[in-house]
């Protein structure tokens, strides 16, 4: 792509990519057509509407990518007997013994004309799974240039050269329930032509070995040499019968199998209006009544996270020599990061001594090999430490709880959990009991395999007492943090579980202040050239990322928790009523992080946000400035002018302002300068840097213990503040959201099809300019 600026005459050259999804084609005659649609889309990409606004003009192809993979398409074959769960006659499954031939399509196809005709002259349909009924429809529709076994490619071309037919080609898919077999059905293909044709017909799909088919990723690619079968479905009714335990009347939609519809007339109402389930077929399985409430995940965020990393980019600021004007955006200066600083805090109030780094060539790289050298923390997390020596007094606390002290339902006895019990001699897995009745029988611990544990969980009653048995997740336990060993009190065994610490998959959280806004455009710029690690973004749009991930690194945002900026957070640490200052003491308890690191002296200077020249620092060079620039060197273009040379520190003076910063912040900067010892600049960024990521660390530390006192939530576990509110109010209000069931599938449809777009407004507040270019210019007010 080019573009051509007025002001220069060598135009802009850059390479874009443009990508197409993925396309399974069935059939040899489509190539050519499938993949100039797929190109002609390529081109509307190129011609987007906002490229175009941009400036960009396409101008040549570098190069064109095309990956291609076997696809093996399902095909049925000879005869299979139908499994147990299937072998019923109120299913209404016929099933062609076609034992010495491939061509179960065709005898499925003629058996559903042998029974139309029966039913359309008031006739019981004879029993036609015998191919020498069938014979005499063998060929009713036309099976020109179609090969048996039949297969998806087949399908279609008998649909085309049999335009009063709609096939449609539904798979079982099996499970286990309380012992017994249970049957799904599920689509695989689903024709384009329901209802609008003739003749729909259904067909069921069998394969000799089904753990095969249903083990693979996609079950339409058939391994060579399994045996597959065709069966004609006359009434997709009954077969679907069992969708739920209820026994009425069930109607459903070939197109989109969302739920069943209790009447034909809400059914034929449906047809016109359905386009499929993202037009694609797929079964919606809405929850049975009775539960169809939004269940509370909120548990597994009352762990606060182990550890967190509080981190800040600082960036030099190049001028460019021309301004580079893309769409509505001048580009005036490039910004490369040139230092970084972090510091790690763990929930046992520990933290790591702040890392500062600004001598590195490549400041991202060695970021990023620094945090993702894990070791050190998944170390601790692999080796858990046991729990604390239980006291009498920790011994009470955990027999008086009534309540989990996780989801905050009731708690029986421990006598009354459900154990596992074993012969002493054999370790033979013999039953269930309580573990009160099981009394002072010795107590073996084994593991049970698969079928053991069904028969484990199937247990209701106490193999001694006879009385119930309650669920094994609900079992009275012992709940201990595994990072410092303290007793944290009683839980159930379900809820234990949620809170268990698995090292290799946990998420270390890695906060930044407006990373959305500034840093993540410098870490996502270069992170993907120096790490082999996934990197899993969530966009807010296509310019600001709510959050990303790499590997176990997850990179968030103070800003999107509601949180003020830096200069906020750390006076309202400092809590301070006009005209008092705290002790050196009184600051240490406000910044418990902070104070490890700065001696008491220099709280009072370091506890509030610093002043800092950003674009005056345009190179490292610069760090080995021997004293602080001159107060105009601290002036932002963002921040604009707001000050006036005649030291008046009210922004609205009369005067013309000429300074961003006062002369106070100025003098501010040089108390920093000298009271913390700086030679160089340079040691005035690292002081900067430091404060800044401790003063961050503080805040958010002081907002998880804010939040985990009033709702036994850590924030560190979500990525924004919505989040955080849902749990908080499930957990505090107990309320039970209802959600659309089985039975009100025409509700969920009237929802569905009043989605629809509006109008919208974004506001945006009035911003003039003030500056000496203007006609309108006021040097009485700031420049901005």
């Amino acid at each position: 792509m080019k573009k051509i600026k007025p002001e220069t005459p060598e135009p802009k050259y850059k390479t874009f990519p443009f990508k197409h999804e993925t396309i399974e084609i069935i059939r040899e005659d489509r190539i050519n057509a499938t993949i100039e649609k797929g190109y002609n889309e390529i081109i509307d990409q190129i011609e987007d509407e906002a490229i175009q606004k941009s400036g960009w003009s396409f101008v040549r192809a570098e190069e064109v990518i095309l990956e291609i993979s076997a696809f093996r398409p399902l095909h049925g074959s000879s005869y299979l007997p139908l499994p147990e769960a299937l072998d019923k006659p109120q299913l209404g499954l016929i099933n062609p013994q076609n034992s010495n031939d491939n061509e179960c399509f065709k005898w499925c196809i003629s058996a559903y004309h042998i029974r139309e005709e029966a039913i359309k002259n008031n006739r019981k349909p004879p029993h036609i799974n015998e191919i020498r009924r069938l014979r005499r429809n063998a060929n009713i529709a036309n099976y020109e240039g179609i090969k048996f076994p039949a297969t998806l490619h087949d399908i279609d071309k008998f649909e085309e050269i049999n335009p009063n037919y709609a096939i449609n080609i539904f798979r079982p898919v099996y499970s286990e329930a309380f012992g017994k077999i249970k049957v799904d059905i599920d689509p695989l293909h689903i024709s384009e032509r329901n209802y609008q044709v003739e003749h729909m017909i259904d067909l069921l799909y069998l394969t000799e070995s089904e753990e095969n088919l249903n083990d693979r990723k996609n079950p339409n690619d058939i391994p060579e040499g399994l045996k597959t079968h065709y069966i004609l479905i006359t009434d997709f009714t009954r077969l679907m019968h069992k969708w739920n335990n209820h026994n009425d009347k069930k109607y459903f939609c070939r197109k989109c199998l969302r739920f069943p519809y209790s009447r034909l007339d809400l059914l034929e109402k449906h047809i016109p209006t359905c386009t499929g389930a993202s037009k694609a077929p797929q079964r919606l399985i809405l929850p049975e009544e009775g539960k169809n409430y939004v269940k509370p995940k909120y548990i597994k965020n009352m762990l606060m996270k182990p550890y967190l990393i509080s981190m800040n980019l600082e960036a030099e600021e190049v001028k460019v020599e021309e301004k580079d004007k893309e769409g509505n955006t001048i580009k005036i200066a490039e910004q490369k990061a040139v230092s970084y600083g972090y510091t790690i805090h763990c929930s046992d109030g520990t933290t790591q001594k702040p890392v500062i780094n600004r001598e590195s060539e490549n400041i991202i790289k060695d970021l990023m090999e620094n945090l993702q050298d894990l070791d050190v923390i998944l170390n601790k997390l692999r080796i858990p430490i046991p729990c604390e020596k239980m006291t009498p007094e920790l011994w009470r606390k955990y027999q008086m709880a009534s309540k989990c002290w996780g989801c905050e339902e009731n708690l029986h006895e421990a006598g009354y959990n459900k154990i596992r019990v074993f012969d002493p001699e054999t370790k033979k897995y013999l039953g269930a009991s309580h573990r009160k009745c099981h009394g002072k029988r010795s107590m073996i611990k084994g593991k049970l395999d698969d079928e053991q544990k069904k028969m484990h969980d199937a247990y209701k009653k106490c193999m001694y007492c006879k009385t119930q048995l309650p669920d094994e997740g609900k079992n009275r336990v012992i709940d201990h943090d595994h990072i410092t060993g303290k007793f944290r009190g009683a839980m159930h065994s379900s809820c234990n579980l949620k809170l268990r610490i698995d090292p290799e998959t946990i998420k270390i959280p890695v906060l930044l202040c407006n990373g959305s806004g500034y840093d993540f455009h410098h870490l996502m710029q270069e992170i993907a050239k120096v790490t082999d690690e996934k990197i899993v973004p969530i966009a807010n749009n296509s310019e600001q990322y709510i959050t990303f991930s790499v590997g176990q690194l997850q990179f968030i945002d103070s800003l999107k928790f509601s949180l003020p900026g830096l200069a906020k957070m750390a006076e309202n640490l400092r809590d301070e009523k006009k005209g008092q200052t705290k002790t050196p003491e009184q600051l240490a308890k406000c910044f418990p992080i902070m104070s490890k690191f700065i001696s008491p002296n220099l709280l009072s200077l370091l506890t509030r946000k610093g002043i800092f020249p950003y674009q005056w620092l345009n190179s490292k060079t610069k760090f080995n400035e021997t004293q602080l620039p001159s107060r105009k060197d601290f002036n932002s273009d963002l921040d604009g002018y707001n000050y006036c040379e005649h030291g008046c520190e009210n922004k609205e003076c009369k005067h013309e302002k000429i300074y961003t910063i006062s002369q106070k912040d100025y003098d501010f900067a040089w108390t920093v300068w000298r009271e913390t010892g700086c030679k160089t600049f340079g040691d005035y960024h690292d002081i900067y840097l430091k404060t800044d990521v401790l003063i961050l660390a503080d805040a958010f530390e002081a907002f998880r213990k804010a939040s985990y006192s009033a709702f036994k939530l850590d924030p560190a576990n979500y990525l924004t503040a919505p989040g955080l509110a849902w749990d908080a109010c499930m957990k505090v209000t107990k309320i039970k959201l209802e959600l659309f069931h089985e039975h009100q599938g025409d509700m969920h449809d009237f929802f569905t099809a009043m989605k629809r777009g509006g109008m919208s407004l974004a506001r945006r507040r009035l911003a003039r300019a003030n500056i000496p270019e203007l006609e309108e210019y006021n040097g009485k007010k700031a420049k901005k």
